[in-house]
């Protein structure tokens, strides 16, 4: 039970970090700039059975994102068969 906490945790922190990175900067715009891309959007998290233990982390991984975000970002968690289904 800890190893597996163990790992989502550090799934999390690196999906974290990883979408952290997907902001833009806007320090080098001006702020009459209104052509500047949009961030954020709706993506679709595949996780394990509803019944399994995949699922209930991924809903925990998505309001983490929610919240990094300030809701800029959010993750549409789906149940899907398992490891071997989401490769």
């Amino acid at each position: 039970m800890k190893k597996s906490f163990t790992k989502v945790l550090a799934f999390a922190m690196i999906a974290v970090m990883g979408l952290s990175g997907c902001g833009s900067d806007s320090s080098n715009q001006s702020s009459n700039d209104s052509s500047s891309a949009t961030t954020g959007g709706n993506f679709k998290f595949a996780t394990g059975d509803t019944t399994g233990s995949y699922y209930p982390y991924g809903g925990a991984v998505a309001q983490v994102v929610k919240d990094a975000t300030d809701g800029a970002i959010t993750l549409d968690v789906q149940s899907t068969g398992g490891s071997k289904t989401n490769i």
